[in-house]
């Protein structure tokens, strides 16, 4: 540990820790076996982070929540950040509070996750990746670079969704703000770069939605979906 790092007394740290230049942690924080902290990381209460985890520079961990002036989502306090182990967070990557990374993982740089998230073992989050909060992926699930998960939106096992994907949660735009229908994506859907998939809409287990394709009634098991508005062509073939 260098000496210009601030690290509290309660932290806890496991064997071969290697923390680097102007790192914080915070209190209650518990640190597993072999992680490396790349500079000018912070390190918020409570936060918990397993073994062989590599976290670079300028990422900030388990950040509480604050409102906006105009905001209608109720803010409460949530328990500490918990990263599984051999989960690999890229450079200035933000993780709130609340929300949980499973092993295996790799958050690449600039993702942002806000709280109360479950991120499956062995998902990949591209750079520039934003999930807002309550959103729930499964496991061995690849969402790709800048890709915007809404509140909420439920993303199944094996799913791999494109960059600049979009989901989207209210569709009357801030006109009611008491009314959100988050998408629901199936177990190994595939939906291609670029892609908006409106509120409430479901795509099936093992479907797919072409690149650029907007997405307004839900795609069953196996479908494929292309165009504006997006339309069935046919099935994917079982081989």
């Amino acid at each position: 540990m260098t000496s210009n790092s601030i690290i509290d007394n309660s932290a806890k740290f496991g064997t071969d820790v290697k923390i680097g230049n102007f790192v914080i942690v915070e209190n209650g924080c518990v640190v597993g076996d072999n992680v490396t902290i790349g500079d000018r990381v912070t390190i918020h209460a409570e936060t918990k982070i397993g073994n062989n985890v590599i976290v670079q520079e300028n990422s900030i961990l388990g950040k509480q929540p604050r409102p906006g002036p105009r905001s209608t989502h109720k803010i409460t306090s949530q328990p500490g950040l918990v990263i599984g182990d051999s989960v690999l967070v890229g450079a200035g990557v933000i993780l709130y509070a609340g929300t949980t990374i499973g092993s295996y993982c790799f958050v690449a740089d600039q993702v942002s996750i806000r709280e109360r998230c479950e991120i499956g073992e062995w998902s990949t989050l591209g750079r520039g990746a934003m999930l807002e909060f309550g959103i729930k992926v499964g496991h061995h699930t690849r969402i790709m670079n800048n890709a915007q998960i809404t509140e909420g939106t439920v993303v199944g096992n094996e799913v791999f969704i494109g960059p600049d994907v979009s989901t989207i949660v209210d569709k009357n735009m801030a006109r009611d703000q008491n009314i959100f229908n988050p998408p629901i994506i199936k177990d190994k859907a595939r939906i291609g770069g670029n892609a908006t998939i409106m509120p409430g809409v479901v795509i099936g287990v093992d479907a797919a939605v072409a690149a650029g394709a907007v997405v307004y009634k839900s795609v069953k098991d196996g479908q494929i979906a292309i165009g504006n508005p997006a339309r069935i062509i046919g099935r994917l073939k079982k081989d």
